[in-house]
């Protein structure tokens, strides 16, 4: 009968095999994850090589500084011995035009300085801070020579730049403070170590005082410029000269140059007459 005929059967997919929308939708997925792949990996090889960019834009950055850097130290050395020799001809006949020239390398010298920021030695400081103040530069003259006292590497440029420090600071009427910076310039070789002894303090003590005796006597200090700083550096040159067998404390012009404005501020400012400061026999005990 036709009601009891058997229903045809849906053709069977084999076993072990996908069916074909199944299949689809696979290779479409690891088609989506390749893709992602690639993807990711260009976006890691793209990060990578930014940062790589980065890198070697920063280290060649780094060696232009370097390279530069070094280049003005060089530059920097090259004025600073150019100044010095510069100072020597100062005193002669063409002394004018070499000024000029000296306060220019100056300059150029402290533009260097301020653009290094470190790796300048207190003497370079020292060096270019004096012919700036020379050249009547003073405010970076200043910074210059406090920041090379300051630093303290070693007792003479240190001494030498809180003198420097303080003429400027007593031309500019700032006497108190210059006279603190002249107390520093005096404890300069204080500090115990192989470049300190009795005799460098007692010299650094009486060179010191002769510096500062024309600035206290213009400014009517006269009694501390007599009675304190002419005198002791008087005593100090005396006692070693009978102590030591005849050997002079103070050497050189500047020495001897420094004594001979100290009693000229006193003679002139302060009224003391030269027999009163034995000016004479202090003078023939600075060697020069």
């Amino acid at each position: 009968m036709a009601g009891n005929a058997e229903k045809p059967k849906e053709p069977q997919t084999p076993e072990g095999t996908s069916n074909p929308v199944e299949k689809a939708q696979i290779e479409e997925s690891e088609a989506t994850q390749r893709a992602t792949r690639i993807a990711t990996g260009s976006l890691v090889l793209a990060i990578v090589s930014v940062v790589a960019s980065i890198v070697v834009g920063l280290y060649s950055a780094y060696l232009v500084r370097q390279q530069n850097g070094n280049a003005e130290q060089q530059e920097l050395v090259s004025l600073v011995t150019n100044i010095e020799q510069g100072q020597q001809a100062a005193t002669g006949p063409n002394g004018s035009s070499a000024a000029l020239t000296i306060l220019g390398e100056a300059e150029e010298a402290n533009n260097i300085i301020v653009s290094l920021h470190s790796n300048v030695s207190s003497p370079e400081k020292y060096i270019v801070g004096s012919a700036l103040e020379d050249g009547q530069d003073f405010k970076p003259a200043l910074m210059l020579l406090t920041s090379a006292a300051k630093e303290a590497s070693d007792p003479r440029t240190t001494a030498d730049s809180w003198r420097g420090a303080a003429a400027i600071l007593y031309k500019l009427n700032m006497n108190s403070q210059a006279e603190k910076d002249i107390n520093q310039a005096r404890e300069s070789f204080s500090e115990k170590g192989k470049d300190v002894t009795q005799v460098s303090q007692d010299n650094n003590i009486a060179y010191t005082d002769f510096f500062d005796v024309p600035y206290q006597a213009a400014i009517g200090q006269c009694s501390v410029a007599e009675k304190q700083e002419w005198d002791t550096a008087s005593q100090l040159i005396q006692n070693y000269y009978s102590k030591h067998h005849h050997y002079y404390l103070l050497g050189g012009n500047n020495a001897k140059q420094a004594a001979v404005s100290a009693q000229k501020a006193l003679r002139t400012f302060c009224k003391v007459p030269a027999d009163v400061l034995k000016v004479k026999k202090i003078l023939k005990l600075i060697r020069t």
